[in-house]
């Protein structure tokens, strides 16, 4: 007769030593005739090896209590190969909330279900790591031995090949990023040792580390900066891997690898990009990391996340080989495929799309050069600028060329406002650039708000404009007209909402449009801090009467708006000039005071706002001019 097997469970190590005896019981069964066929039917607590003397009550009571409880958990996972999610969800939920009140049982439990039965199928056992890692996860403190004890687990099953594929690997790896959580150091140790065997790295352990890096939940304050130099560290003793045959092959064919969703990178390729850029970084050999980015950007540029990850590795390569990433850019853009890349055509098969957005890797990898090259980047940023303005020019023009122009730039701009001495530098190519972002918001169609393009290029002026040499007065009220009308002119939002509808992730309207109004407001605070003068404060508003004139309520209303917003700037910080008096403000409380009588509610309010503050920096301008007056007086007649 075929007897059914036996799951062995075993206590020993979850009951308090003085409770451990010889228990048998029974687990409760289902009366289903299919479970008992596919599930066991006994729990076997171990035996402990001490004498057989009698338990005191409590004692008795406690061991009791603790092996009831060990077997609701046993009994639960055993249910998890069940095939409703719903009842699955709720089981995770119960044994992580017995996992706050029993926190080694139900680790021992699980342990202990996952290791004496290897018979389960490999679902199970993936369904055993989710629940593992929600517990992991949920736990406050977690001792040394369990962390030793599940690290190894998932070390071991990580790498495992399963009809699940990728699914139990990740499975497992998110089990070893919950340890992290509680002792990462040990987990970085470990992943040390294995990427630097001189094998290519498993995906896995790529995947590891890509959530480390990229995830700063898992480490406490100031912890986050000790990976990252763990990582320069082993990046440093990387290099030698470089000029290995295989390891450089397996290298570029998991770089190049499809990924099975193309707006979406895995954590490991993304993490495999930055540790290339690193070892590059750390590279003594020129000609070395010449070679290898020239054969990273001969491979495929169709897929935004490629492009964004080859540009990284260049950026990275760039902070310590400027002149060489550089020298390959400049060749790489001659290349025959990337000027064929610039002119319009029409892709004809899988070669056309590869080279299509060449482009766009480069104005990214110009970026990010400059934002890795940190304080070494000022002297270069004419000629970045130049490449970028030429490639604006050039390329075939579409929705991903312009969004890549402006993430290039952005980092070029945050890279000069973080340098020391910028506002000693005379840029030469920041007035092209300036034509070039009118030109771009121009061509924004004026009836939709589907992309956060126009926000973008306004942050962007925004930081132009602080940089010398100083705008001319003409080309500032080109971009202040340009700008107002761009954003202003908007349809309401209920209009714009609708040109979004046949979009599979349609955008939140009202967020983008808020974001878009904000960049607006601190264009105009941007240029009043460069020039904080009564007659710049007039200069400005003078472009805005028309829309505060303007006869659509929407328009009114969003014009009213930014003006109260720079008053209420200027009144809450001591901007303007003292010295200079208000000369030209009667038309300024002239329309605010019409408005004050709007039809919209919304307008009349930020009108009186406006007034109040403006009224602020009148008295506060009045007060300082009198308290000069009367130290002069003082000064003249003692």
């Amino acid at each position: 007769m075929h007897s059914e097997p036996l799951f062995h469970f075993r206590i020993c190590s979850h009951v308090s030593e003085s409770t451990k005896k010889q228990f048998f019981m029974k687990v409760p069964q289902d009366s289903a005739r299919k479970d008992r066929k596919m599930h066991p039917t006994t729990i076997l607590l171990c035996k402990s090896q001490s004498s057989q003397a009698a338990l005191v009550p409590q004692e008795h009571k406690t061991f009791l209590e603790e092996a009831y409880n060990a077997a609701i958990c046993f009994k639960m996972l055993r249910d998890l190969n069940g095939s409703d999610p719903l009842r699955r969800k709720s089981i995770i939920k119960k044994i992580t909330h017995m996992a706050h009140e029993a926190p080694s049982l139900v680790l021992g439990t699980i342990h202990d279900y996952f290791v004496d039965n290897p018979e389960i199928s490999t679902r199970h056992k993936l369904r055993l790591l989710h629940v593992l890692e929600s517990v992991i996860e949920a736990s406050d403190f977690m001792e040394e031995t369990w962390e030793t004890t599940f690290m190894q687990l998932a070390l071991e099953n990580l790498t495992k090949s399963t009809e699940l594929e990728e699914a139990y690997q990740d499975a497992a790896s998110n089990v070893l990023l919950a340890v992290c959580k509680h002792s990462w150091r040990v987990v970085a140790q470990h992943l040390e040792s294995e990427v630097l065997t001189g094998i290519f790295p498993h995906r896995s352990l790529l995947y590891v580390m890509g959530i480390l890096t990229s995830n700063e939940e898992l480490f406490k304050e100031g912890e986050k900066a000790c990976w990252e130099e763990q990582l320069a560290r082993i990046a440093i003793k990387s290099v030698q891997f470089l000029n290995t045959d295989a390891w450089s092959k397996e290298l570029l064919g998991a770089l190049t690898k499809p990924d099975q969703i193309h707006q979406e990178q895995p954590p490991e390729k993304a993490f495999l990009f930055l540790y290339y850029g690193l070892i590059l970084q750390a590279e003594d050999n020129s000609t070395t990391v010449r070679t290898h980015l020239r054969t990273l950007l001969e491979t495929s540029h169709q897929w935004p996340k490629q492009r964004e990850g080859i540009a990284l590795t260049v950026g990275l390569a760039a902070a310590r080989h400027l002149d060489h990433v550089w020298a390959v850019l400049e060749q790489f853009g001659r290349s025959t495929p990337v000027k064929w890349s610039l002119h319009s055509f029409s892709p004809k098969n899988s070669e056309d799309l590869r080279w299509k957005w060449a482009s766009s890797t480069i104005l990214l990898a110009y970026g990010q050069m400059a934002a890795k090259a940190k304080a070494h980047i000022l002297p270069w940023v004419d000629n970045i600028l130049s490449r970028m303005i030429f490639y604006f020019h050039c390329s075939s023009w579409d929705e991903t060329l312009k969004q890549s122009f402006l993430a290039g730039v952005l980092m070029l701009v945050g890279a000069i406002s973080r340098s020391e001495g910028a506002q000693s530098y005379e840029f030469s190519q920041t007035s092209e650039l300036l034509e070039c972002l009118m030109l771009l918001m121009e061509k924004e169609p004026q009836d939709t708000l589907c992309t956060s393009t126009r926000q973008q290029t306004i942050h962007i002026i925004s930081r132009l404009c602080k940089l010398r040499p100083p705008l001319d007065l003409e080309k500032k009220s080109r971009l202040l007209t340009i700008s107002l009308r761009s954003v202003l002119s908007l349809p309401l939002l209920e209009v714009l909402e609708k040109h979004t509808c046949l979009y599979l992730e349609p955008p939140n309207i009202q967020t983008l449009y808020n974001k878009t109004l904000e960049a607006l407001g601190q264009m105009l605070q941007s240029f009043i801090t460069q020039n904080p003068t009564p007659d710049e404060l007039h200069f400005l508003l003078s472009h805005m009467y028309r829309w505060l004139a303007s006869e659509k309520v929407h328009e009114r209303q969003r014009a009213v708006h930014s003006c109260m917003s720079l008053l209420k700037f200027l009144s809450h910080n001591l901007y303007l000039d003292p010295k200079e008096d208000f000369k030209r403000i009667g038309q300024l409380m002239g329309m605010l005071g019409i408005l004050c009588q709007d039809p919209d509610k919304a307008t009349q309010c930020s009108s009186l706002e406006g007034m109040g503050h403006l009224y602020q920096l009148l008295m506060r301008q009045r007060g300082q001019k009198r308290g000069r007056t009367r130290a002069q007086h003082r000064a003249w007649y003692g």
